[in-house]
């Protein structure tokens, strides 16, 4: 019972005593805890009241932007959740999962909407695999002869070791 639990827990962070502007890592867990009990409950926007209030006394920044973008996906704020998973791409333009959020949150329309999406971000970060790579996933045809030309020739010069593990997952897709 998701309610029991987060009296409970409610009821334990109280007992804490933990300074407002003190970083304490084991009451950071906790609140962590208490907000993941929230999500798994789908109590969405009670889960990102609780991340905002508490953000301050939580350690892992990295944390709380990824629970604000997937909540704020979950409640239907769209370009808010945009703007979120933006910045974790800056942050770290290698995770999948970013390039997923953000794009639930714009939801292009197209197959070139896409495909500019992914242009512009690699554009921003030139140095970054994943956003050359992941468009190889959903194109097909020439288009995908194309950017996967484009993508091995690049990696080739640099001479990327785990080129071909990178492309793995593809030769199963097909």
């Amino acid at each position: 019972d998701y309610d029991m639990a987060l009296k409970l827990l409610e009821e334990f962070r109280k007992t804490q005593q933990v300074p407002p502007n003190k970083i304490d890592y084991e009451y950071s867990e906790l609140i962590l805890y208490q907000n993941q009990v929230m999500r798994e409950a789908d109590f969405f926007q009670e889960s990102l009241d609780h991340i905002e209030t508490y953000e301050r006394q939580i350690c892992d920044k990295l944390m709380i932007d990824e629970i604000k973008g997937e909540m704020l996906l979950n409640l239907g704020r769209l370009e808010e959740a945009a703007e979120i998973y933006r910045e974790l791409i800056d942050r770290n333009a290698e995770c999948w999962s970013y390039y997923g959020g953000l794009e639930k949150a714009l939801r292009p329309h197209s197959l070139e909407e896409r495909l500019e999406l992914y242009e512009e971000i690699s554009k921003q970060h030139p140095r970054a695999v994943s956003p050359r790579r992941l468009p190889l996933n959903f194109v097909t045809g020439e288009k995908f002869r194309e950017l996967l030309d484009k993508f091995l020739r690049v990696n080739f010069s640099k001479g990327c070791p785990p080129l071909f593990t990178t492309l793995k997952s593809l030769y199963y897709s097909t």
